[in-house]
């Protein structure tokens, strides 16, 4: 790792990596283990599969509701943890079914939420958490409701958690990283995504390295989008700031249907026989 600037917390020996088999899980462990920071990885066998010679995995599959209670969380050494566990969903939220509901929320903030809390009960060093959520956590989307509520609650958990951190050691720190538009290579056999205009998981995994190398305050919350503008179509735009929630979108003219064609009519109608 590359030298602190003045006040900066202490170079981590280790590094941690939650989920994310592809994309900027393995750019981060990449990184990491260049710079000579042991890596491990927390993830299912299908996450960890992707991690490049040298990073130890920790098998844990982040849906499970017993799994992340139960796999060694102990580090040895101050350390790096990234999460950048979470799934996409996108439907209209009437739609929702149990399923969906526990598997998204399991996966993208339950699970993670309760390996950290063992991490840190078990590693007496200092941890700096680098959260890596998405601009969905305050922009506002149509058909992503409950996606974009729980990138909300990883974003709140991150924040809320930076005092426990400090209780934890005086060098304790987080970095809330929200990005836009990441490309995600698929898994093999799938053929290599064209990143076009998305965020590249290399460029963005430097960026988000050198955020949490260089900080120097408890907290840093950063904002990486995409450019649009023409000849610069995917280049990282980096901001702090504070981002103020969108107001709701207007529905698409294409996406809006009777009534009567409502996955849960049947139901709606059922109930209100009964009220009447």
């Amino acid at each position: 790792m590359s030298t602190a600037a003045p006040g900066a917390t202490a170079a981590p020996r280790v590094a941690a990596v939650i989920g994310e088999a592809a994309g900027l899980g393995r750019a981060l462990t990449e990184l990491a283990l260049r710079q000579g920071v042991p890596v491990f990885r927390f993830g299912s066998a299908e996450d960890c599969a992707g991690s490049p010679p040298g990073a130890e995995s920790r098998l844990v599959d982040l849906a499970d509701a017993a799994q992340p209670w139960t796999v060694d969380p102990a580090l040895p050494g101050p350390a790096l943890v990234f999460w950048v566990a979470g799934r996409f969903l996108q439907q209209p939220f009437a739609e929702l079914t149990a399923a969906d509901a526990e598997a998204l929320t399991r996966h993208s903030l339950t699970g993670p939420a309760a390996l950290l809390a063992r991490i840190l009960a078990a590693d007496p060093h200092p941890v700096h958490l680098v959260t890596v959520g998405s601009v969905s956590a305050w922009r506002a989307r149509q058909h992503q409701a409950y996606y974009c509520a729980l990138r909300a609650a990883q974003s709140a958990l991150t924040r809320n958690l930076l005092p426990e951190l400090r209780e934890h050691s005086p060098d304790g720190r987080a970095t809330l990283v929200e990005l836009g538009g990441l490309a995600v290579p698929p898994l093999p056999p799938y053929p290599a995504m064209d990143y076009g205009t998305t965020l590249d998981p290399v460029h963005v995994a430097e960026l988000v390295w050198r955020l949490a190398d260089t900080q120097t305050e408890p907290l840093t919350h950063a904002v990486i989008q995409r450019d649009k503008r023409p000849g610069a179509e995917g280049s990282p735009l980096l901001s702090f700031h504070g981002p103020v929630p969108d107001p709701p979108p207007h529905p698409r003219p294409d996406t809006l249907r009777p009534v009567g064609t409502h996955p849960n009519r049947e139901e709606r109608g059922e109930v209100e026989q009964q009220r009447t």
